[in-house]
């Protein structure tokens, strides 16, 4: 028995997908429409990400250097605490 030679077997499997893409055009296309989606959605949210954190930091370097401010602020009532 004899193996076939990895571009035979290459060429073999190319022709099988293309054959499945053109008997189904129309799944194949939603397959390429969600992965376009996807990808442009990954793209928009790393752009927004960014540009989000550059407005963090130049309002935070307005501040300058020096300056830090912490505020504690209550988040309502606390069950199970002390009222003395």
């Amino acid at each position: 028995m004899k193996l076939k030679s990895s571009k035979s077997v290459l060429r073999e499997t190319l022709a099988m997908a293309l054959d499945s893409v053109r008997a189904h055009k129309f799944r194949s296309f939603l397959t390429v429409l969600g992965i376009v989606i996807g990808v442009m959605t990954a793209i928009i949210i790393a752009s927004i990400l960014t540009g989000l954190r550059q407005n963090i930091v130049s309002i935070i370097e307005e501040y300058g250097t020096n300056n830090i401010y912490a505020f504690h602020l209550s988040t309502g009532p606390r069950v199970g605490e002390d009222r003395s």
